[in-house]
């Protein structure tokens, strides 16, 4: 598969700003982010106009920008996946990946309760692990194996 050629039109980079995270509990989501992961609140706002009742919030960890939104009207509430085949079976994205320097580590420290047992991805020389935050959403975290099988940091694909 190769990339096709941007069209002259079309801006030379296109660089990520955030991606959105609609909850139902909003204080409850900014705060198992901020505990669990680290995050930090940069700006919290609300916009009446198009979403009333909404509590909006951008939260950052490591220049990565996580948008919550809650408390407004949620139409449907997600069905949290009890496996990772069940997580995969659903259309539309699936999860947010963080790298850690240790898998293992960031899970005795965390707590977190994982869809299933973390595990090492030869392939892309990573070891891998889900889990969920409150409401269900899938959350990746994975760590660069060294040539020894040990992990370490660092980015590889």
């Amino acid at each position: 598969m190769h990339a096709q050629e941007p069209e002259e039109s079309r801006d030379s980079k296109i660089i990520a700003h955030h991606a959105c995270l609609v909850v139902a509990d909003y204080s409850k989501a900014i705060d198992w982010y901020q505990k669990t992961l680290g995050f930090e609140v940069i700006k919290e706002w609300e916009a009446p106009e198009v979403l009333s009742g909404a509590k909006l919030a951008y939260i950052q960890r490591d220049g990565f920008i996580l948008e919550i939104v809650g408390d407004g009207k949620i139409a449907n509430q997600l069905k949290p996946a009890t496996t990772l085949p069940e997580d995969f079976a659903t259309s539309g994205f699936r999860h947010i990946c963080f790298t850690v320097d240790s898998v293992d580590v960031f899970l005795a420290a965390t707590k977190v309760k994982t869809l299933g047992e973390p595990f090492d991805f030869p392939l892309l020389g990573v070891r891998l692990a889900f889990f969920q935050d409150p409401e269900g959403n899938a959350l990746e975290i994975r760590s660069i194996l060294k040539k020894n099988g040990e992990q370490g940091s660092g980015d590889n694909g």
